[in-house]
């Protein structure tokens, strides 16, 4: 179960890594794509990947040193709970760079630049949203996770659990 445990630790909280951390990441450089009308050079295959490879990377780094799968699965629980609390400031950078790229050069650009600090304040607020109650639960499960690794859960009493085992 070990060698299993750590691949679907690695499968599993390395894609919640990718969505918590590696997509703000992607919106933020589609945003500054904007910027240049003229841009012709296209993004080439490894700036695409570059953050899917380094998650993967931490995430196999975390499962390769990890003395056992529970292990992996609380660090990487806490590494992804971690970068669930950033959300919301990529969300405001997203928005920023996006608002700026959009206002820059049209018509009623003072009006267009109000609108577009508005809806970065509504973005950054829900990603706050999300990314606090996301990371906590992360953060309590890996709590939970690495101190059970150390020191076993009693959910019920010892005078209960003598009773049950009757």
């Amino acid at each position: 179960m070990g060698a299993l445990g750590r691949i679907l630790a690695f499968i599993v909280m390395g894609t919640v890594g990718l969505l918590t951390i590696a997509t703000p990441i992607y919106m933020i450089a589609f945003a500054s794509q904007i910027r240049s009308a003229t841009n012709t050079g296209g993004a080439t295959a490894l700036t695409i990947l570059s953050p899917f490879l380094v998650i993967a990377a931490i995430a196999a780094v975390i499962v390769i040193f990890a003395p056992t799968a529970r292990h992996a699965w609380g660090r990487l629980a806490l590494v992804d709970g971690l970068g669930c609390f950033a959300l919301p400031f990529m969300a405001a950078l997203f928005s920023w760079t996006l608002g700026s790229q959009l206002t820059h050069n049209i018509d009623g650009g003072e009006a267009a630049a109000v609108g577009a600090g508005l809806a970065g304040v509504v973005v950054t607020g829900a990603a706050g949203f999300v990314g606090f109650f996301a990371g906590l639960i992360l953060v309590i499960m890996a709590y939970f996770i690495l101190r059970g690794a150390r020191k076993p859960i009693h959910l019920l009493g010892a005078a209960t659990t003598a009773r049950l085992a009757r």
